[in-house]
């Protein structure tokens, strides 16, 4: 009886204090394993969506930069010019302004200091034209010329801006640079500033910074972006960020 009772005994309080610890030490490998997985799916989610950002961001503007100048074939048989208006020119089919400050630019809903702006004139067309929300622009709506104006407002969104209001085309857009190319001169950009005759530019250069939150990414973002000639500092947060670069044509 005495050895029956000996065999029916527990496990004593030492044997549950290494079992208590191993469960714990395996618990805590798993959790971190899990928390690892966890990061890496974030920073590899957090980078696909960045990089589609910056992808349809250049889409957009690509789009609308393009419509500069435009004519239907008529328009461009007759030699029909936009109208000169306010401080248009005869012809003038786009303008920008560099490194915007306080003031430069009246009529824009909320621009962002130290970005770019450019804005673009064109005829309309029964499709393919478009206005910033979308719709078509005709030749019947806007027989003057239509304009839009393209720039990143102090929400850090990529916004289009025309006589219908400001719509936003893309979010997590920091900055926009442009320099602009001269007809003649294959290799020297201007910035908005050293352009004396908009209507010999042929094309533009485009550069943004775009910006995707990460929850799950401990490390603090304080690189500096360079946007052709212009440095922009990170926001010291944990961001990931990008530079995004392009050369759209003007072939109207």
């Amino acid at each position: 009886m005495a050895a029956l009772r000996v065999r029916e005994q527990g496990f004593t309080l030492v044997e549950l204090m290494v079992a208590m610890t191993l469960s714990l030490s395996l618990l805590a490998g798993l959790m971190y394993s899990v928390l690892g997985d966890m990061r890496a799916y974030e920073s590899t989610r957090g980078s696909q969506t960045l990089a589609s950002k910056g992808r349809i961001s250049m889409q957009l503007l690509r789009l609308y930069i393009q419509q500069a100048g435009y004519r239907d074939l008529t328009q461009i048989k007759n030699n029909t010019q936009l109208p000169a208006s306010g401080a248009w020119i005869d012809g003038q089919k786009l303008r920008g302004f560099n490194a915007l400050t306080a003031g430069t630019v009246t009529g824009l809903t909320a621009p962002k200091l130290r970005s770019d702006i450019i804005s673009l004139r064109f005829f309309g067309a029964p499709q393919g034209i478009v206005s910033c929300n979308g719709t078509a622009v005709t030749s019947a709506t806007a027989p003057n010329g239509y304009q839009i104006s393209l720039f990143v407002n102090t929400a850090d969104n990529l916004v289009c801006q025309d006589t219908t209001g400001v719509f936003v085309l893309n979010s997590g857009v920091e900055h926009l640079r442009l320099v602009y190319g001269i007809t003649g001169n294959s290799y020297r950009y201007l910035n908005a500033d050293a352009v004396a005759d908009w209507s010999a530019v042929n094309r533009v250069k485009v550069s943004l910074l775009v910006a995707q939150a990460v929850t799950a990414n401990r490390l603090v973002n304080g690189n500096t972006y360079d946007l052709f000639d212009r440095a922009i500092s990170a926001a010291n947060d944990t961001r990931f960020r990008n530079v995004v670069n392009e050369t759209v044509l003007i072939r109207n």
